[in-house]
């Protein structure tokens, strides 16, 4: 009897456990949904085209962009001051990386010396040319860092193989790959400087590049880009102008990739795949519903895309995605909070992600 009272107990017990589990995973769930984005748009004192942007934290903010333009927020986009640098007004800085309110990493786009990297350590008071691209089919595309001195740039392909630069000293060097560990690409193969973001990187050693035109695949690394492996995505490929614009990942193993083609802004269809192995498999998210899109980030529970048509969130790990604004961006950052979150686009614009319970 007694041990059938004891049995009863235990029994209750587990009941109300699991009663509380359920609860506060339902008052989680509502709390995460119960949240709203919008975009706070800013004055970036400038009407480039904004491709580079990198947020450091909530108050500190880079861009950059065509005919030679940086500019910078230490306010939290308040106020943003363009910084010049000099004899570089006809370059397009598609990509930059952001330390501090000091120090910054900007990287140039085109073919030949056109390809350029600026290192400047004095909040842009002095700039200083720390690489120019010296191989004539070369063309720069992107750059992520795994911390303040180690960083990792993709070029387009050069006889069949993308171009990969590392830097372990906070990018005053600039190394190539050993040709023979470059990963090898179908002919009209390529990667997209659209946003600063077909190379991202996590954890200590993981790299990811998406690639576009005839082949929609994304290539990764667990060895700091020195060998890599590519896996194909049934994210839309075939022509010049369609592929995988943007990969980020939350850790070593879950990440989102998005696209579309870039001539369509206002159309999307097979432009999200997501894995949960480290990039090893992409399965296909046929009935996502997001317009193209060339900027994704992962920010605190949810996902954020971005394209030139409008923006979406995902609140699980980019299955499905919902629209919060017809404000749409060439790219965006996040830096150390979902606090930290800026876009930017055409004609200068630049906004400031507002989360709100």
């Amino acid at each position: 009897m007694k041990m059938k009272i004891f049995k009863l107990l235990i029994l209750r017990k587990l009941i109300t456990t699991i009663n509380i589990v359920f609860i506060m995973a339902f008052l989680f769930s509502n709390a995460i949904q119960a949240q709203t984005y919008s975009w706070e748009t800013q004055d970036s004192g400038t009407n480039a085209s904004i491709r580079g942007i990198s947020a450091v934290n909530k108050n500190i903010c880079w861009l950059s962009g065509s005919e030679g333009t940086v500019a910078r927020t230490t306010d939290g986009g308040k106020t943003w001051v363009k910084i010049p640098v000099p004899n570089c007004d006809t370059l397009d800085f598609r990509d930059i990386e952001a330390f501090s309110a000091e120090e910054a990493i900007i990287m140039s786009i085109g073919n030949g010396s056109s390809s350029r990297i600026l290192k400047t350590i004095d909040g842009g008071k002095t700039w200083k040319e720390v690489f120019v691209n010296k191989e004539a089919k070369g063309f720069f595309d992107g750059f992520a860092f795994w911390s303040k001195n180690r960083g990792i740039l993709m070029g387009d392909p050069i006889d069949g193989k993308l171009y990969i630069l590392k830097t372990t000293d906070g990018g005053e060097t600039w190394k190539p790959t050993r040709e023979f560990d470059r990963p090898s690409v179908v002919e009209n193969e390529y990667a997209f400087a659209a946003s600063g973001s077909h190379i991202t990187v996590a954890g200590l050693h993981e790299a990811w590049i998406g690639t576009g035109g005839n082949k929609a695949r994304v290539f990764y690394s667990e060895d700091d880009g020195d060998s890599w492996k590519a896996v194909d995505t049934e994210i839309i490929q075939g022509e010049s102008s369609t592929g995988i614009f943007s990969v980020a990942f939350k850790n070593e193993v879950v990440g989102v990739a998005v696209g579309g083609d870039y001539t369509k802004e206002g159309e999307g269809k097979n432009n999200v795949a997501i894995t949960s192995n480290g990039g090893r498999e992409w399965e296909l998210i046929e009935d996502a519903n997001i317009n193209f899109c060339s900027a994704v980030r992962f920010v605190g529970k949810a996902v954020v895309a971005t394209g030139p048509a409008n923006s979406y969130f995902s609140l699980d790990l980019g299955k499905t995605w919902k629209k919060f604004s017809d404000n749409g961006f060439h790219t965006m950052s996040i830096g150390n909070s979902p606090k930290a979150v800026w876009a930017a686009g055409r004609d200068g614009k630049v906004a400031k992600l507002k989360i709100e319970k």
